[in-house]
């Protein structure tokens, strides 16, 4: 115990008495102030009943914490008086004493009676709430107290007939006198009743009396109600299980957890043949096709390792030693507890099943091994025609994906100068159930465009309604192509026809003319240019004799190859285009070594170069250039060879056209052109054993270039074009090193119309 003396006046505080262990500070300390002592959750209440006591004019008790400097935790009750001068308070003396032992015992004891409380609520939810029927009784007979199973069950309480409820529950006197007398015997064994309820129904119940040693009995019952009726239940489901189980189509089974048969139904026995003894436990694999045994036993194992469902196919021998296929299926039956009891079982016979679908995957398999044969795309599409499958050739051929296609992404592939008229065919087609028909070109996936006849049958139902659309692309490029040479050759036999009806008409007046040629060359008067015309009027006089023997029988050439000196030549053919030349102020140049021989027929080159010439001369604008160029080459074969260059500083040649430049009847002159003249000059070039290739830029200029043997062999004429062709644009000396010239003996030359007056530029494309 401590005393307290607090001067309000000065605010100091003393203490007295055992204040070390009270506030565990000196008696008489002044720095001992109390607010510096009071645990600080507890300062502001301590202040308020101090202020509320002084208000009142009554004396302080309260209890509080104070901390020692050693940081232990007292609680303190303090008691004070307060004296008053002029009705203010001036000072309080009290004493503190140690409570901390009492709050400790008193929470221990709140302690105590919580656990107390806690277990009694429990035992009574126990009691109340156990599927067990409790009554208390101080005598036979008679209930003092139910718990709340009993008057949920029964309804009876200790209310009604002032407890004795014997005859409430057992009617009959007789009854009711057994059940007295086996309370009475207390022997602690279960015996059977027909209890009657409140409500008036009757329930089965068993009970057992126990007497405690006060002589209180205690009643332990057991509602057998719902027991019986799931035992009864029970039963009749067994009936129906096993009238449901003989009367499906399946095999019904059931095994315990290991796979170990317990239960078959009569179809296993009838399917199989064999007896109950011969089936049960693991008898089943018996009757499983040795091909099938160690997959199933397999399967089967990891279904009762996971202990989950189990399906399998397999085939069972029948008891005539036919095998059928089965599907097998279980489910896994288990416990409250999740434990799994036992395993219940189906096999149905898919014999039929399978043969139907492998029937349907011949069926397929042939279809589509036809489609492959037709060589044709083969396409399905819905019946709004937005949605598109079985497109596996559609995107070997063009390279999508197949969600690109399925989208209705296939269009993309179309060629767009084609697509718009594509949707629109097929979108008629659609709104009219009628039959798509359409040719476009379709990209295929190394960026070429091949022309496809495409063609889908509508699937209509009894209601008129389109279910699918069968659909195929097919590739009639070829076709086309072919249908075109047959055009062109039909062209050129009429030509051919006409050409040669046009030589015979002109062959008699030419014969005609040549006599009066030689006539005239026998006159010794006449003047010597006179004599130089007629000379050159002779050459020409028999180059077109030449051509209308050609025209006769274009294939059956009468000359034979022979060596040739070229420059001569070019000159001879540069003469009848020199007056032409002079009047478009065309500048020609040529750059040949006087000794530069090669191997043709020289009516055939005069007639080449004479085509090639007329081709710059239309080509070339006034004051334009054109440059012929020659020099010696190493050829494919090891030989040399003479290439020649005609170039031109024209309009140039499309990329595009550049493809059909040599084909028959293609021109690039409208209605001015025959389009035979190049088509004429590479088949002279080839059967001299020669090849041509074109190099052209359009807007700048144009150059043709022929390559010939120095020395012919006979197997060196007729030369494969398309082999020639490309072996030429890529050869030696074809371009200059920059590839914007054409070599020639002395280097390149630049035909760039931007240099000097004496230059040309022939582009290569």
């Amino acid at each position: 115990m401590c005393g307290w003396d607090w001067n309000m006046v000065t605010g100091e505080d003393s203490f007295y008495g055992d204040a070390a262990g009270i506030f565990g500070t000196a008696q008489g300390d002044s720095d001992a102030n109390l607010r510096r002592l009071i645990h600080p959750e507890d300062l502001e209440r301590v202040e308020k009943e101090l202020a509320d006591a002084i208000e009142n004019h009554c004396d302080y008790d309260g209890e509080f914490r104070v901390v020692h400097p050693d940081g232990r935790v007292r609680w303190i009750r303090g008691r004070g008086k307060f004296f008053y001068e002029d009705g203010k308070a001036v000072r309080m003396v009290g004493v503190n004493v140690d409570v901390t032992e009492h709050r400790n015992r008193e929470r221990e004891l709140a302690e105590a009676k919580a656990d107390l409380q806690a277990q009694k609520t429990l035992l009574e939810n126990i009691v109340d709430n156990i599927p067990i029927l409790l009554c208390y009784m101080r005598e036979p007979g008679k209930v003092h107290w139910v718990n709340r199973t009993w008057e949920d069950t029964l309804g009876w309480t200790p209310a009604d007939n002032g407890g004795d409820l014997a005859p409430l529950l057992y009617p009959d006197p007789r009854q009711a006198a057994k059940v007295r007398e086996f309370i009475g015997k207390a022997s602690g064994g279960w015996g059977e009743f027909s209890l009657r309820t409140k409500a008036g129904g009757t329930i089965d119940a068993e009970f057992m009396n126990l007497m405690l040693p006060d002589g209180v009995h205690i009643g332990i019952g057991r509602d057998l109600t719902v027991q019986k009726r799931s035992i009864q239940e029970l039963i009749a489901s067994g009936r129906r299980f096993r009238m449901l189980s003989e009367n499906i189509p399946q095999m019904v089974w059931i095994s315990d957890p290991d796979g170990r048969t317990q239960y078959y139904n009569q179809r296993w026995y009838q399917f199989t043949g064999q007896t109950p003894a011969q089936a049960r436990g693991y008898g089943w694999r018996l009757m499983v096709h040795p091909d099938d045994v160690e997959a199933n036993q397999q399967a089967w194992a990891e279904a009762i390792e996971r202990k989950s469902n189990f399906e399998d196919e397999l085939r069972l021998r029948r008891h005539d030693g036919e095998y059928r296929w089965f599907l097998v299926r279980a489910i896994p039956i288990r416990d409250l507890q999740g434990r799994l009891e036992r395993w219940f079982g189906t096999s149905t016979d898919i014999t039929e099943r399978r043969e139907h679908e492998e029937q349907l995957r011949r069926s397929e398999a042939r279809y589509r091994t036809l489609v492959e044969a037709t060589a044709q795309m083969v396409w399905t599409a819905n019946g709004a025609g937005d949605a598109f499958g079985s497109l596996e050739g559609w995107n070997e051929f063009t390279g999508p994906t197949p969600e690109d296609a399925g989208s209705g992404g296939w269009f993309a592939a179309i060629h767009p100068d084609d697509a718009l008229a594509s949707q629109e065919a097929w979108r008629h087609a659609v709104e009219t159930h009628t039959v798509f028909r359409h040719e476009h070109r379709v990209r295929r996936r190394d960026g070429a465009y091949r022309l496809m006849s495409s063609r889908a049958v509508p699937i209509i139902d009894d209601g008129g309604n389109i279910m699918e659309w069968i659909g195929t692309h097919t590739d009639i490029t070829d076709q086309k192509l072919a249908e075109q040479a047959l055009i062109r050759a039909e062209k050129l036999a009429t030509a051919g026809r006409l050409a040669a009806t046009v030589a015979h008409e002109v062959n008699n007046p030419l014969t005609a003319v040549t006599n009066i040629h030689y006539i005239l060359g026998t006159d010794e008067s006449l003047p010597e240019n006179v004599r130089a015309y007629l000379s050159l009027a002779e050459s020409e006089l028999q180059r077109v004799s030449h051509v209308l023997r050609q025209t006769l029988a274009f294939y059956r050439e009468h000359a034979r190859i022979q060596q040739i000196k070229l420059a001569p030549l070019v000159e001879e053919v540069i003469s009848i285009f020199a007056y032409r030349l002079r009047s478009r102020g065309i500048m020609l140049e040529t750059r040949i070594r006087e000794g530069t021989m090669l191997s043709a027929m020289p009516g055939e080159l005069r007639q080449i170069l004479c085509n090639l010439l007329a081709n710059s001369f239309d080509a070339s604008a006034r004051g334009g250039r054109i440059a012929i160029r020659a020099h010696t080459v190493r050829g494919d074969g090891g030989g040399e060879a003479v290439r020649i260059a005609v170039a031109d500083n024209g309009g140039g040649i499309t990329h595009e056209n550049q493809a059909h430049l040599f084909e028959a009847f293609f021109t690039t002159k409208e209605s001015l052109g025959t389009g035979l003249s190049l088509w004429v000059v590479r088949q002279l070039a080839e059967r001299n054993a020669g090849r041509i290739c074109v190099r052209s830029r359009a807007g700048v200029g144009t150059v043709f270039v022929l390559e010939f043997p120095v020395e012919a062999s006979v197997s060196a004429v007729g030369l494969n074009s398309a082999e020639g062709t490309n072996q030429l644009a890529s050869g030696n000396g074809a371009a200059g090193s920059d590839g914007e010239g054409v070599e020639g003996a002395e280097g390149a030359i630049p035909l760039n119309e931007a240099a000097n007056a004496g230059d040309l530029t022939v582009p290569v494309q």
